[in-house]
């Protein structure tokens, strides 16, 4: 049903700290959403990193990588299922035994400017190194992919020049990618999700993200940022469901849109990869 289907999953923790009973459930249906797309013949990308934070945190990607080794025989496989897009910077930080553990299961993409980018390679600083990798990245990711599913996201203390999601969001938007919104669980993309019902959004504002930001991040949004956050807003305000390219209808994406209930978000996403020829 889903053979050769490239699916991307734009997903991350809501704030720094990922102890809340949200994240759990977040956790829980990105694993079931995972182990259908695999058993339908699709394949996962994703951008993030088997290194672990120093705090412990759930590592999404492993949790991935987990939910392939409990329910699909890949010990001797020769086709790689998860591939993962990852900075220079980080992918020489992952462990070498980690990388000979999942080495049927994964495929690591290394994004940088060292890879013949058109990115001036001028003296930067570590902020602006960061913000140009990860949109290295994100562009390989959409380029490549049919589709992203888009859940949680954090609003500050980023290392992109906007919070990820809503970067690849964008993207998403830009390239005409199918595109599935689940705000359930809160973050940017619930965010992004008001500002389609032509609401507006107080943490995807100027004024709150200069405030929340380093700054640092201050300094590059005045001098290099030419999308700013007004034009954002606008720009997601102008755009309706039939954006989103995912086969669904209105009620269908509304449904999405606020609910927690995995077996219905499965349901719905099959249903719109599925439709997608």
């Amino acid at each position: 049903m889903l053979k050769d289907k490239k699916i991307a999953f734009s997903i991350s923790e809501t704030s720094k700290k990922q102890k809340d009973l949200k994240f759990y459930v977040l956790k829980n249906v990105m694993s079931e959403l995972v182990r259908y797309i695999f058993y339908f013949g699709g394949d996962i990308y994703y951008g993030g990193s088997l290194k672990y934070d120093e705090e412990g945190n759930f590592n999404l990607l492993k949790t991935m990588l987990e939910v392939l080794e409990l329910y699909f025989n890949y010990e001797k496989a020769d086709d790689k299922r998860i591939y993962n897009y990852v900075p220079q910077k980080i992918s020489n930080k992952i462990s070498v035994n980690y990388k000979a553990r999942y080495k049927n299961l994964l495929e690591i993409i290394e994004c940088g400017q060292n890879e013949g980018s058109n990115i001036t390679k001028d003296k930067k600083t570590e902020l602006e190194e960061w913000i140009d990798d990860l949109s290295i990245m994100r562009n390989k990711i959409i380029d490549e992919i049919d589709a992203v599913i888009l859940m949680g996201g954090k609003y500050f203390n980023y290392s992109g020049k906007y919070p990820g999601l809503l970067e690849e969001f964008l993207l998403a938007i830009k390239k005409q990618k199918t595109i599935f919104l689940l705000g359930g669980f809160g973050g940017v993309t619930k965010e992004i999700i008001n500002l389609l019902k032509g609401k507006d959004s107080e943490y995807l504002s100027e004024v709150k993200q200069l405030e929340k930001n380093s700054s640092e991040y201050r300094t590059y949004y005045s001098n290099n940022i030419i999308l700013k956050y007004s034009d954002i807003r606008d720009k997601i305000n102008n755009l309706d469901y039939r954006n989103l390219n995912n086969g669904l209808s209105e009620e269908e994406n509304r449904m999405l849109f606020r609910t927690e209930d995995s077996h219905q978000i499965i349901s719905l996403i099959i249903k719109g990869l599925a439709s997608k020829k």
